[in-house]
């Protein structure tokens, strides 16, 4: 693969969803390479298609610390991550009809 920035393409929301099966498929092949550099040239091979189809790519590590605790570590599409953040910060806003007019008293008159 070369140093050159690769083309992006385009494609249909169907496809786009297919590319993301399979290559959730090719990378879970990899994990099971008793070659560990053939597991490696699999996930090199599927984060080129996702770039070349801008599509998220996303790294999760599971491991088992000394104290037996699990720990999970999420790397990648860190756009996508960032962009949540910030749609959690926006308030909630919404307009309730008749919530606040002239009417002090509330009989409508």
């Amino acid at each position: 693969m070369s140093h050159e920035e690769p083309p992006v393409y385009e494609v249909d929301q169907e496809t786009r969803d297919i590319l993301i099966n399979s290559l959730n498929w090719m990378l879970q092949f990899a994990d099971v390479q008793l070659d560990e550099d053939s597991g490696l040239r699999i996930q090199a091979a599927a984060e080129e298609l996702a770039i070349r189809f801008d599509l998220p790519i996303q790294k999760i590590e599971i491991v088992k610390d000394e104290d037996g605790e699990w720990n999970v570590t999420i790397d990648g599409a860190r756009e996508e991550l960032e962009e949540r953040e910030e749609e959690r910060k926006r308030p909630e806003l919404s307009v309730i009809e008749g919530g606040k007019g002239d009417d002090v008293d509330g009989d409508n008159d």
